[in-house]
């Protein structure tokens, strides 16, 4: 082909490379948008797991004051169970002190295929080893494929010299967000991706022939208008 001859081929090759730039950018902007939904509903959980340590401490305080043991299982248990009513697809779940699972799973519990945080072997080290914390880690559907979950976890009370302690997990993953991008905003991009493809590589293929009929011409290249 005349138009892969010379140096002004590279004006295809040029072309092509800014559009696959546009097509980076554009997925680069949608995967950033929805990552950051994704942190704040982590974040939101977070919050939640630390109010309700919060309450756990108070009562813990309010037990050493009046002397009434307060059934601290029964109380996160049910915390647990009103993170999962509030939150589409979500993790959440209350170990005992030997990390046995006290709250029933949810149906829609991530989507996970029935495993859980403990199934990354870092997770069960964290907890050994801190208060609190959190952590991201992959896990995989055969609906869905390799999904980031990212997981909070506290022990409650915060008094580890109380006889009765409590470890608080909660996890969200992609599915546990509510808000996506409008699909107007999706054709749109893929509307102004076309266009300039056109545009772009219809102006370097206009350059590319011009060009080369300039280099046929012989003698005076620029002719006048009148000739």
């Amino acid at each position: 082909m005349r138009l892969l001859i010379g140096k002004r081929k590279y004006l295809l090759v040029l072309a092509i490379l800014v559009l696959a730039g546009f097509c980076a950018y554009f997925s680069y902007i949608f995967q950033e948008h929805e990552l950051v939904l994704l942190r704040e509903v982590a974040h939101e959980k977070r919050e939640h797991v630390a109010l309700i340590s919060g309450i756990t401490d108070r009562l813990e305080a309010m037990d050493s004051e009046d002397g009434i043991y307060r059934d601290y299982e029964s109380i996160l248990v049910y915390a647990v169970g009103c993170i999962e009513d509030s939150t589409h697809s979500v993790y959440a779940q209350v170990f005992d002190a030997n990390l046995v699972p006290l709250a029933a799973e949810g149906a829609d519990d991530l989507g996970i295929d029935g495993r859980g945080p403990f199934d990354c072997p870092e997770f069960g080290r964290a907890v050994s080893g801190a208060a609190s914390g959190d952590l991201v880690y992959e896990f995989e559907t055969a609906a869905e494929g390799k999904h980031d979950m990212y997981v909070t976890w506290r022990w409650m009370p915060v008094d580890a010299r109380h006889p009765s302690r409590y470890l608080i997990a909660v996890g969200v993953s992609k599915r546990s967000v509510y808000g996506r991008i409008n699909n107007l905003a999706l054709y749109g991009a893929a509307a102004l991706i076309v266009v300039s493809a056109v545009f772009i590589i219809g102006s370097a293929i206009l350059l590319t022939r011009l060009g080369h009929i300039y280099d046929m011409r012989e003698g005076d290249k620029w002719r006048d208008k009148g000739a």
